[in-house]
């Protein structure tokens, strides 16, 4: 016999089969938090076996992430980097999948995807200079002048809970800023 305890109540008592295998479904749902669970199993002679654990129950699913446009040169100066630092924002303590498409067409396979962690401030950072890709490769002589690319964010978090995907069209940018010089 094996009995399953749940919070300090008995939410199941039940035969395990010949083959070693048994389950158990509470009557009522486990509301979100910390269980104590202990199983107890009772062989035909009433020697008996116990196993304690805390089982975490998380149904809320996580935020939606967030993609940042790439930054612009700061004033008075320009350039363009053919490989971003793309940036966002997603619940703390999760990891984003931040998925690039050069051409911006799903029939094509040049995707690019980044496995990258989710500060406890929130915020995410890919540079995309530095970083391994977790699929695809990114092109070798980097992203064009004024490309747009689509970038594509999920975030899971360690009980495997996932985010809704964000979507951006995020563009490349090249920007000149001229001095302005004044005349006497």
């Amino acid at each position: 016999t094996l009995t399953v305890t749940i919070d300090g109540l008995v939410v199941c008592t039940i035969t395990v089969s010949q083959d070693g295998s048994w389950s158990c479904t509470p009557t009522t749902p486990l509301a979100d938090g910390n269980h104590p669970v202990t199983i107890t199993v009772t062989d035909a002679a009433g020697n008996r076996s116990t196993m304690s654990m805390t089982v975490t129950v998380n149904t809320q699913a996580l935020a939606l992430p967030t993609i940042n446009p790439i930054a612009r040169p700061a004033p008075g100066q320009f350039g363009f980097n053919r490989y971003p630092i793309i940036t966002g924002t997603a619940p703390g303590a999760t990891t984003v999948t931040v998925t690039i498409d050069p051409d911006r067409d799903l029939a094509t396979d040049n995707s690019v995807a980044y496995s990258v962690p989710v500060g406890a401030d929130g915020i995410w950072s890919l540079d995309t200079t530095t970083a391994t890709p977790i699929s695809g490769t990114l092109p070798t002589e980097g992203f064009t002048i004024t490309q747009k690319v689509d970038v594509t964010a999920v975030a899971r978090d360690e009980a495997g809970m996932v985010s809704p995907m964000a979507s951006q069209i995020v563009t490349i940018a090249y920007t000149i800023l001229l001095p302005i010089i004044a005349t006497p």
